[in-house]
């Protein structure tokens, strides 16, 4: 079975590319707050790896990926498995069509 997470993280932001801004209007950014889902493809004691795009091969394996995405866990917020692929076809999500 595929496991597909939802990941929360923080990541930089700033530098909007709109010219010269007083400094109290600086200081007034944020970090982005962003929402990543992919299979886990490496974790580490330092970072995270999803991959949100995958190929299957016949045993429903995963076999091949592209998109992934590293993420220091310092910046994650929260990493949960969401729906597995039998819950999707219990609710028919898949159209009758086979994972």
């Amino acid at each position: 079975m595929v496991e597909f997470y939802k990941v929360v993280w923080l990541d930089a932001s700033g530098g909007g590319n709109i010219g010269w801004r007083p400094l109290e209007e600086l200081i007034t950014t944020k970090p982005a707050r962003v929402v990543s889902c992919g299979i886990k493809i490496h974790e580490d004691e330092l970072t995270i790896t999803i991959c949100p795009h995958v190929i299957l091969n016949s045993n429903n394996e995963v076999e091949q990926g592209d998109a992934e995405i590293v993420i220091p866990k310092q910046w994650l917020l929260s990493c949960n498995i969401l729906n597995t692929e039998t819950e999707h076809q219990q609710h028919g999500v898949n159209n009758g069509r086979s994972i």
